[in-house]
């Protein structure tokens, strides 16, 4: 079974509000729990048999609950029961997508894909059609509109197989059909569809919009005889059938107050599972309710970064012994990541990365604190219900804040219910408010200060570059995969810009990564696995392309068979002159991109030369192109008068001549002995600069915790990223790349090449991978001794250079 999928249209689609070509206005929140107590679903008996052979199911799931990897933990999407085996969809235990015909005796299909995003929402689509001849076409399964080819088990079903679903048997969504507590999912669900006598693809809900796959109307849709379509638009009747078939289903432990706002088109921040520190914390009613363990000091944070604007949220304590509330960061201090926070505690005093002080009235179960953060002002203000308890100012306005709860008692417990606008009643527990944000959004208890605004996805700032702007990512950075076939002339294309920077990378032999760029010309290539000085091979790169560039016959670029990766960034074009330094550079700028290249040439003195952003890089890399020579890598969180060596593994090094100065106009270079890595009289350098764009581009810091699944290190980026490059600077290690194409273009990612090595992609590492998701990326495993693979060890700090697939206003869930 086959589906065309849109490809959706060009350009600017309008304003942010109107994006979505089809607005989704609420949710389901399935409010399960880990024990299954109580379990939340709705189920239907249909009244008689329809088509069994042929049907499709279509849901928009935004999770909350992951599986570990232990028994009983699959999360229930839709099922069917006669009273034997089963008929299940499910994410599985390792969250990969599950379709099971009679417990699997009859089907059983399952991803390789696992799909463990917390954070935005996927949509899923399940297509059965056992009339077809042939095997693979009898199922069919679509995340976010492309189908799924991938699978570790396909057992298909027997041709013209009659399935329990569409049988007047047992159905229920959220929830085992046999109602048992071990299976039931968690998490939101909104405009579920099932269509009875039809296999649909994906087009049929969904569509394409300049790179992000979005909901459609759907009332066009034909849905047979048992169909429906749950859009849970009215709370007093969660199940009712939208469809005109009125096949109704059943509500069962749910209230009125679990339809809420969080929707595809309008994402709201909840607290993230795959941040929580350790001490153990429980989450449920969709990750806004967090219970602590009695044993141990806990803390966890929001699925939203901050770094601009007026936010708001509130915070229910249902028991609040110990509990702070508040917001977090984390800055970079000799090296290192520093925790930074700012907390309100019950006995009334402000907490401030562990100095308190007193600041307003002691709270007690019961009470509601709102949290007020203006980052424009540099302060947060607390609100005991709904009473200003007065403002207090950040350490710092510069970094990504995350509303932030913590237990600070290691022999207590502690119970918080949020709402970042969702539900005003905190899951019933006290009657609703009714109160909106400036801009209609959220249900708050209390009013909304004036100016500030819901966490949710319409209030975040329009990305300068994405699919609601005049430019997307992949416009400015791309990835390309080719198999080499040895021939002079080869064209690369598919890059979707002409790029000024490429830089190229053998995957499955050993093989140089060499660096182009338009300001140097073509063939000219620099190496970033040795110390060797610019060379040029008219085999290698021969132009750069309008969609991409073409390349000769050269092993390190188009050996036969082998595979080659090209990452791609487009700067200014032709180079101009730049006089704001004491040096006179060339530069190629692409400012809105937060990218530069610069050639320039050594004085042997202390001096600058521009770089072309107009804003401060965030990282450098430098190479001397005339003589042997290490890299020079400079990373603002690092600071001035440091650097790193790309070429090598070796950590931090300290040199006051090594860009002493970094400013929005120049960078510094300074007098090292006979010479510099970065300022030899008479040399020629050439520099790539970076700076951070929000929701494009990020250079940024963590602090490795040396777990593996489920608990490796969360790094927030505000984007679903396409590239990632890792070093740690606190020890020796290689340089790390994963982007979104190689080996599997999903999660789990384990292709990893070295900036500094020539070995072939290592693609399989059972404890060691990187997860790629909406706002960031996760780190699983470590070995201090592997520093092929050490990007997680406990208590080291490291640098990362990021790329966006998608900016986290308008991401998928991966």
């Amino acid at each position: 079974m086959s589906g065309i999928l849109s490809v959706g249209g060009a350009g600017n689609v309008g304003a942010s509000g109107s994006f979505y070509s089809y607005s989704i206005d609420q949710s389901l929140r399935v409010p399960n729990t880990d024990s299954g107590t109580g379990n939340a679903y709705l189920n239907r008996t249909p009244a008689s048999a329809s088509n069994r052979k042929t049907w499709t199911y279509s849901a928009w799931v935004k999770r909350s609950k992951l599986g570990d990897g232990g028994a009983n933990q699959s999360q229930l999407i839709w099922a069917a029961f006669d009273g034997g085996d089963a008929d299940q969809f499910q994410f599985g235990d390792n969250n990969n997508l599950r379709f099971y015909l009679n417990d699997a005796t009859n089907a059983n299909i399952q991803t390789t894909a696992v799909y463990r995003d917390v954070s935005s929402w996927y949509h899923i689509v399940l297509a059965v059609d056992t009339t077809q001849a042939t095997a693979s076409d009898r199922v069919s399964i679509y995340v976010n509109g492309e189908e799924v080819t991938d699978f570790s088990t396909s057992t298909y079903p027997t041709q013209n197989y009659d399935t329990d679903w569409n049988n007047n048997v047992a159905h229920t969504i959220g929830q085992s059909a046999r109602i048992n507590s071990t299976q039931f999912f968690c998490g939101y669900l909104a405009e579920v569809n099932f269509i009875d006598g039809t296999a649909l693809d994906a087009t049929s809900f969904g569509e394409t919009i300049n790179g992000i796959w979005v909901p459609k109307e759907v009332s066009g849709l034909t849905y047979g005889t048992n169909g429906f379509y749950l859009s849970f638009a009215d709370s007093a009747a969660i199940g009712d059938d939208l469809s005109g078939n009125t096949n109704d289903f059943t509500a069962n432990n749910l209230a009125a107050s679990d339809v809420v706002p969080d929707s595809p088109t309008n994402n709201f921040a909840t607290l993230n599972p795959l941040s929580k520190g350790s001490g153990g914390i429980t989450l449920s009613e969709g990750n806004l309710k967090a219970v602590t363990a009695v044993a141990g000091i806990s803390n966890t944070y929001s699925t939203f970064g901050m770094n601009s604007g007026k936010w708001y949220w509130e915070n229910y304590f249902v028991t609040a012994y110990q509990s702070y509330s508040g917001v977090s960061t984390s800055v970079t201090a000799s090296g290192g990541n520093v925790a930074i926070y700012v907390v309100y505690v019950p006995s009334g005093n402000k907490d401030i990365s562990g100095s308190a002080s007193a600041y307003g009235a002691s709270f007690t179960d019961g009470d509601i604190i709102g949290t007020a953060l203006d980052l424009d002002g540099g302060t947060v203000t607390f609100y005991k219900n709904g009473v200003s308890q007065g403002s207090i100012s950040l350490p710092s306005n510069t970094a990504e804040w995350m509303a932030y709860i913590a237990d600070g008692s290691s022999s207590d417990s502690t119970t918080q219910i949020l709402n970042f606008g969702q539900d005003s009643t905190f899951a019933g527990t006290t009657t609703a408010g009714g109160n909106a944000d400036g801009n209609g959004y959220g249900d708050f208890k209390y009013a909304v200060p004036s100016g500030f605004l819901a966490l949710n996805s319409a209030n975040l700032p329009e990305p300068a570059i994405g699919p609601n702007s005049d430019t997307t990512s992949d416009e400015h950075f791309n990835t390309v995969l080719w198999t080499g076939n040895g021939s002079t002339g080869r064209s690369i294309t598919g890059v979707n810009f002409s790029p000024d920077f490429v830089w190229t990378k053998g995957r499955s032999g050993t093989r140089q990564h060499l660096l182009f760029d338009t300001i140097r010309g073509n063939g000219a290539y620099l190496l970033t696995t040795s110390t060797n000085p610019e060379a040029t091979d008219t085999n290698t790169l021969t132009t750069f392309d309008s969609d991409g560039f073409t390349i000769g016959s050269n092993v390190n670029i188009n050996n036969n068979t082998e595979t080659y990766v090209g990452w791609n960034w487009k700067a200014g074009g032709t180079a101009v002159s730049n006089t704001d330094g004491s040096i006179t550079s060339q530069v190629s700028a692409n400012p809105d991109a937060g990218f530069s290249i610069v050639s320039y040439t050594g004085t042997g003195a202390s001096d600058t030369y521009g770089h072309g952003l107009g804003v401060a890089p965030n990282m450098i890399l430098t190479r001397d192109r005339t003589n042997s020579a290490h890299w020079a890598v400079y990373v603002s969180d690092i600071g001035t008068g440091k650097y790193l060596e790309l070429d090598r593994t070796i950590a931090v090094t300290t040199a006051a001549a090594i860009y002493p100065s970094v400013s929005s106009t120049t960078i510094g270079v300074g007098v090292q002995g006979g010479g510099s890595i970065t300022n030899t009289l008479g040399d020629n350098y050439i520099s790539y600069c970076f700076a951070n764009v929000d929701g494009h581009l990020k250079c940024g810091s963590y602090v490795g915790n040396g777990q593996n699944s489920p608990n490796g290190t969360f790094v927030y980026t505000g984007f679903r990223p396409a590239f990632v490059m890792v070093k740690d600077i606190t020890d020796t290690s290689n340089w790390i790349i994963i982007d979104n194409l190689r080996a599997n273009p999903y999660n789990i990612d384990t292709a990893r090449l070295y900036a500094n090595s020539t070995a072939p992609e290592a693609a399989t590492n059972t404890n060691r991978y990187m997860e790629l998701f909406s706002n960031g990326f996760r780190l699983h495993g470590n070995n201090a001794a592997d520093v092929a693979n050490k990007w997680n060890e406990s208590g080291d700090s490291y640098t990362y250079l990021a790329f966006a697939e998608q900016p986290f206003k308008y991401a998928n869930a991966r």
